[in-house]
């Protein structure tokens, strides 16, 4: 694990410096870099990987207190040309989809792939956002440890928590050390993100991960992105929820290294 000072902001990150084409992965929402140790280290170890925590979560910085993605992503690009990693796949799961969406935005040429790992390309519904910011208010009465406690459970299906139960509970002590503007901020990049459909009939090739029993990214969600003429790859993890990583890491990781061969 590195810290590294860019564009004045702390940044935490790990880069698995192997031979190939470096894929980043970027965590979701209340989660860190962490979530893809495991998962890195036990399936795709000879595989160069960038892991780094998103502004705002984590132990990095926030751009602002208001920030946007176009400002995380900024900082994600900052870190790429520091570490010299010319060209890239990328993949985000749920927040991290977004920021992704971002990233490949402002440098179309060097994204090779998206991997939107139970993410979406669409803006926030009216009722999506108003629940962003209501989520805000409750943070910013100290509410935070709660958050974390009734939404990172919903983040593994049902019938994989009590498998997962610890993981859920160091996900859930994590958030405890997080500054909490730092997740508001984060919260308004989400709320105000724009609508990224165009990128379904883009230039960049799509890998879209999602799963059967999946609470956030749901089947109409799926079907309504697979119709577009970017996407490269559908893979539908079985027996999932949210977080295919930790719940299906064999069936993630063979889904990812396929697509990968094609692009090396």
């Amino acid at each position: 694990m590195c810290t590294l000072t860019l564009n004045g902001k702390l940044i935490k990150y790990r880069y698995s410096k192997n031979e190939g084409l470096p894929i980043v992965f970027l965590h979701g929402y209340l989660e860190s870099m962490d979530v893809f140790t495991q998962f890195i280290d036990t399936y795709m170890p000879e595989i160069p990987t960038l892991i780094l925590d998103i502004p705002g979560h984590g132990c990095s910085e926030s751009i602002e207190k208001h920030q946007t993605m176009e400002q995380i992503a900024n900082q994600v690009v900052s870190l790429l040309d520091y570490l010299k990693i010319e060209t890239f796949i990328i993949y985000g799961h749920s927040m991290g989809g977004y920021v992704a969406q971002a990233v490949v935005k402002q440098v179309p040429q060097r994204a090779k792939l998206l991997g939107l790992l139970h993410s979406n390309v669409f803006a926030d519904s009216t009722e999506k956002r108003e629940n962003r910011l209501r989520e805000v208010e409750a943070i910013e009465q100290g509410k935070l440890p709660t958050i974390a406690q009734l939404f990172l459970p919903k983040v593994v299906a049902d019938f994989n928590f009590q498998r997962l139960v610890s993981i859920v509970s160091e996900w859930i002590e994590r958030v405890k050390t997080m500054q909490p503007q730092g997740i508001i901020s984060c919260l308004y990049a989400m709320a105000y993100r724009p609508d990224n459909t165009e990128m379904l009939n883009g230039s960049t090739p799509i890998h879209l991960i999602g799963s059967d029993s999946d609470q956030f990214l749901t089947q109409q969600m799926i079907d309504k992105m697979t119709k577009g003429s970017a996407l490269h790859e559908v893979t539908v993890i079985e027996k999932c929820g949210h977080a295919s990583f930790v719940e299906q890491p064999q069936q993630l990781a063979r889904a990812i290294k396929r697509v990968y061969k094609e692009f090396c």
